[in-house]
Parts: C-alpha cells; structure tokens; sequence
C-alpha cells in the first residue's frame, strides 16, 4: 500500500530519478565509443557530438531546475545536507562547462577538423567519471535524505 507521501514523492523523485536512468546509458554509449576510441577504431563521434547535444541541454533545462527546487527544500528543512547540496550545485556547473567544451571538440570532429586523441579521451574519461559520481551523490545522499525529510506538503509543493 501506498502511503500519502510516496504517493507524492512519485512525481517529482521518480521523473528526477528516471532522467539518471536515461543519463547513465547515454554515458554507457559514451563510454562504449571511448572503448572503440581506445582500441584504436574510429568511434561514431556523429553519436557522441549528438549524446553530449543532449546532455548539454535536457539537464540544464529542465533536469537541475527540477533537482535545485529539491535541494532548495531540502536545504530548508535538514542542514546537514548543506555540503553535499552546495558541491553538487557547484558540479552542475562544472559538468556543462565540461559538456560544452566536449560538444564544441566533437563539432570539429565531425567537420573534419584535428583535434588530438589524446586530449579528447581525457576530456571524456574526466565527464564520465565526474558525471557518474555526481549521479550516485545525488541518489544515495540527497534523494534518500528528501525521502526522510521531506513531509507531504513538501512533495505537494515540489510536485506543483
């Protein structure tokens, strides 16, 4: 049986929730053609410019607002989740200046233009890395503490 504030903390915690899904296996696609890459095979970096296009817009525009309206409640109601929600909020930045700057290389990729393999790779190892631990902060940490902290006119509001 459903209670009142699960049935509230659906909405919002599972889009937020479905949306790292979705991130993690544009990352594995990511991290398959780094594989390629590594082999010495030519990955589709037509696919890799097209995964960091997405990863470059759909969280900014509509993922983080959604997660910074959870970290600002949760900010409101449990203190002791202030360091971890201010890195993360300090990583979202991060992570779209690192996603422009590996779309702006796949761009030149794609229009035939020399970029060396080497900075490529390590820009890509670094995203994926970083990015990967930014999501498993985000689900252990601070949706777990919302879950315990948050109360149904929370989730009311979040879900409005």
């Amino acid at each position: 049986m459903t209670t009142p504030i699960a049935s509230q903390q659906i909405g919002l915690l599972a889009q937020l929730r479905q949306d790292h899904l979705n991130i993690a296996m544009l990352l594995e696609m990511i991290e398959q053609e780094l594989a390629a890459f590594d082999a010495g095979d030519n990955p589709d970096y037509e696919v890799m410019f097209d995964v960091m296009h997405y990863l470059n817009n759909y969280p900014d525009e509509i993922h983080h607002p959604n997660e910074d309206l959870l970290f600002q409640r949760l900010l409101d109601r449990e203190s002791a989740l202030r360091a971890t929600i201010e890195k993360l909020f300090a990583e979202h930045e991060r992570l779209a200046k690192q996603g422009y700057e590996l779309q702006l290389l796949l761009e030149q990729i794609v229009g035939d233009a020399f970029v060396e393999r080497a900075a490529l790779h390590d820009k890509l190892f670094a995203y994926l890395k970083m990015f990967k631990n930014h999501i498993g902060t985000e689900e252990r940490e601070v949706f777990s503490g919302a879950e315990r902290v948050l109360g149904i006119r929370d989730w009311l509001a979040l879900n409005a």
